[in-house]
């Protein structure tokens, strides 16, 4: 029997070729597209899954109100984790955690490079955590101060093929680590990313700063990330109020902080709210590209119902049960479901590497083999098989067989409703998603191109290593008087790409409490970066002097009249010596907090704490190319035992806006899967409508109708249901649109001609899907069309 529904399926195929083809493809490619989207959601939602401990880990935190304001922080003491597992008999193991990304690794051949993932921890993290070990001991890898482990891509990087094992590396070129372990390269699902790990042991034998880190001896704020391994906790409330009684104990209630535990799992989505809103939107995308592949499949299959009704009424007469007709039907649904997928399959792998890329995601293909997508995969399949056959099984089992058999086509169980409803569907979420994509498009392009109050273009930031010191002035002046330069200054931070430092104050007027941003800058600053005076400074600039933005005077309360005065703020008195016009230093999603900029000699002993960051104004008719190739061969004559490292402002401002970016151009693609899908549909519907029709075309020819008449006739039905697809989706486009956008403190003015363009997109690609097939069917011969009747 099952033989035989196979034969009906191939004959079916054959004979339906064009449509078979179209129902095929169209719904392979939703379901190769959906399984992008649900890999990429999947990916995100496993962040650290892959631990075993996961469930019995969490990170300590703190909280504490200033202004009125919450503020979370997750940097404590280096002793917050000892005393927790002294003190409380639950807490089994901590890890702390370190991030140095400002160190310099270097070989005994003397090759150097800056690394921005070098972590100190202690050695429970290869116990606690499951990174796996691919050289080395667990137990002894990171035991004893001094030692490092590397990762598998790293210890290539530095020893090539060599076993790394016994080696040395340079900490910052002084200080030698013995290379004691080599690790797998980290899952691209994993929330801690590092190059390479050393004991926090060895912070005693480092320099003065990392020395005086590791003297708190109280559990407080600090700068170690903390993370308790408590198996098995039942309260974390309570667990938080022994935490409480601790640090009463210890007399460490030195500020209003107060501390609490949060979970390991499933801390990556939680605390990147941003990411959870974007993941969702990602995930209803998928969701509705499926279901417009599932729709189109059963659009195309209920429309081809009337060619196999005298084949139904003949199998219910010679005695043919309906249970029977409908396994039948499930059976060549499921077959050619299961075809479908197979193809899709296919080409999620032929796809794979090209959407990473181009959407510049960070996970690697491996993953479509992992356990979790594998099982998302099967709960699609058979999602697929179900809403793929059951509901053509049904329709085309319910045929009247005396209808049919009096030469009626049982039009009444055709699902020719149910098909109108899904075809406006299908067009109202392609209308949707290219409005968003759009819109989307439409922004990013908006905060790039507006005016931040500061010059971008042309603006080489050169990182200097913190052990430049008495180098800096002499490079510095060596630099500016290269031919192309146009101005050179300092600054401790790269705007739009390090931030800046947050503190809290109070009003040197209204004492209030006031959260400020800071930098500390030389005296050029502002005129190489262009920033605008909004009241100049009354005399020479000095070291030590406080220069605020316009928003610092709003909140902070101070009038004009201080001017010249001594400003108490962050503890330290600073003489106010100008405002600036409030400029972006910062993403343009948000508005312009306070900002104070310190004013400090170019050889101040702040800016070396990091390394300071040296702004070049380069000349515009200045070659940009040849320009960093001499900057690049002072910095080496000035500073040969570390790395050049460096960005362009402009680069660093554009790459703020990643994320909208990414989102944009999965839209975009998701876009374009979805209106050919829907293309694909009406051109299958139109083809069939043609092919069903060819007489009646042959005889309104003979009778007269052109070419014209008979394209009207045949594609009036589909045009109605694609105007009221736009009358369903503009306002649920512009509701979503709306939402987003009030995300942004910038943002575009949605005109009416935005919904406009859709409309008309839409429109044009339905005229050239049905138009081609319709016109080819009215320009038949109708001698041709009618020669059997």
């Amino acid at each position: 029997m099952l033989w035989n529904y196979i034969k009906i399926i191939r004959r079916n195929f054959v004979k339906n070729g064009f449509i078979s083809f179209i129902n095929v493809f169209g719904l392979a490619i939703g379901i190769a597209a959906s399984l992008l989207v649900f890999m990429h959601v999947t990916h995100e939602y496993s962040f650290d899954s892959f631990h075993t401990n996961r469930q019995d880990i969490y990170q300590v935190k703190g909280k504490m109100n200033y202004g009125g304001t919450d503020i979370y922080l997750s940097a404590l003491s280096p002793a917050f984790g000892p005393i927790m597992k002294n003190e409380i008999p639950e807490v089994k193991g901590f890890v702390r955690y370190f991030y140095d990304d400002k160190s310099t690794i270097s070989t005994e051949n003397d090759e150097i490079y800056f690394e921005n993932r070098f972590k100190f921890t202690d050695p429970e993290i290869l116990s606690i955590f499951s990174f796996k070990l691919k050289y080395g001991d667990t137990k002894t890898a990171l035991s004893r101060p001094n030692t490092i482990v590397l990762t598998e891509s790293t210890a290539k990087k530095y020893f090539g093929d060599k076993n790394p094992l016994g080696k040395t590396l340079y900490y910052n070129s002084e200080y030698a680590f013995e290379v004691t372990g080599v690790l797998e390269n980290l899952p691209s699902n994993s929330s801690m990313k590092f190059d390479l790990l050393a004991p926090i042991s060895s912070f005693p034998s480092l320099d003065k700063n990392k020395q005086n880190l590791f003297e708190d001896n109280l559990p407080r704020l600090g700068a170690f990330q903390t993370y308790l391994y408590i198996p098995e906790l039942e309260d974390i409330d309570a667990f938080n109020e022994a935490m409480a009684k601790v640090i009463t104990d210890k007399k460490a209630f030195d500020d209003d902080s107060k501390f609490f535990l949060s979970p390991f799992d499933g801390m990556y989505i939680k605390d990147n709210p941003a990411t959870s809103k974007y993941l969702v939107a990602f995930l209803c995308t998928g969701i509705v590209i499926l279901l417009l592949a599932i729709m189109n499949y059963t659009n195309l299959v209920t429309a081809q119902a009337t060619t196999r009704s005298k084949e139904t009424g003949i199998r219910k007469v010679i005695g043919a049960k309906r249970s029977t007709l409908i396994f039948q039907f499930l059976f060549e649904s499921a077959v050619i479901n299961t075809f479908a997928f197979a193809l899709g399959f296919l080409l999620l792998h032929l796809t794979i590497a090209g959407f990473i890329s181009g959407l510049d995601l960070e996970f690697d293909s491996s993953f479509a083999f992992s356990s979790q997508f594998l099982t998302v995969i099967a709960s699609l399949f058979i999602l697929c098989l179900v809403l793929g056959s059951i509901y053509p099984a049904i329709v085309l089992s319910k045929f009247n067989t005396i209808s049919i058999l009096k030469g009626g086509k049982g039009k009444k169980a055709t699902g020719t409703v149910v098909r109108k409803y899904m075809t406006v569907f299908q067009f109202a979420a392609s209308t949707v998603l290219i409005c968003f994509s759009l819109i989307i498009q439409y922004q990013v392009n908006y905060l790039k191109e507006q005016n931040t109050g500061l010059s971008k273009d042309q603006l080489l930031v050169v990182n200097i290593h913190k052990d430049a010191g008495k180098k800096y002035p002499s490079l510095k002046h060596t630099i500016s008087e290269l031919n192309g330069i146009n101005s050179v200054a300092t600054a401790t931070n790269t705007i739009y790409k390090d931030g800046t430092w947050v503190a809290f104050t109070n009003s040197p007027v209204t004492d209030e409490e006031v959260q400020i941003h800071g930098m500390s800058a030389d005296e050029n600053f502002f005129s190489t970066l262009e920033i605008e005076w909004a009241i100049p400074p009354f005399q020479e600039i000095r070291d030590g002097d406080v220069v605020l933005n316009e928003k610092a005077m709003e909140v902070m309360q101070i009038p004009d009249t201080l001017m010249g005065s001594n400003l108490s703020l962050m503890g330290e008195e600073n003489r106010l010596i100008g405002v600036v016009k409030d400029f972006n230093y910062a993403s343009m999603q948000y508005d312009i907090n306070p900002l104070s900029i310190i004013v400090a000699k170019d050889t101040s002993s702040g800016f070396f704490h990091r390394g300071p960051k040296m702004y070049l104004k380069i000349d515009k008719q200045a070659n940009v190319s040849d320009m960093l190739t001499q900057v690049e061969t002072t910095y080496k004559e000035f500073i040969p035992d570390y790395p050049f490292e460096y960005n362009f402002l402009d680069e660093a401002f554009n790459n703020l806006y990643k994320d909208e970016v990414q989102t944009a151009r999965m839209f975009q693609f998701f876009t374009v899967v979805a209106i050919v899908i829907a293309a694909l549909g009406l051109l299958g519907l139109a083809s069939f409508a043609a092919n069903r029709r060819t007489k009646e075309i042959g005889i309104r020819k003979v009778v007269g109708a052109s070419v014209f008449n008979i394209f009207y006739l045949l594609s009036k039905e589909y045009f109605k249901l694609i105007l009221i697809s736009f009358v369903i989706a503009i306002p649920v486009a512009n509701y979503f649109i709306t939402e987003w956008l009030s995300g942004f403190a910038y943002r575009i003015e949605v005109k009416w001609w935005l919904y406009s363009l859709p409309t008309l997109l839409i429109l044009t690609i339905a005229l050239f899907a049905m138009g081609s097939r319709i016109i080819k069917a009215a320009t038949v011969n109708p001698v041709d069309s009618l020669r059997d009747e």
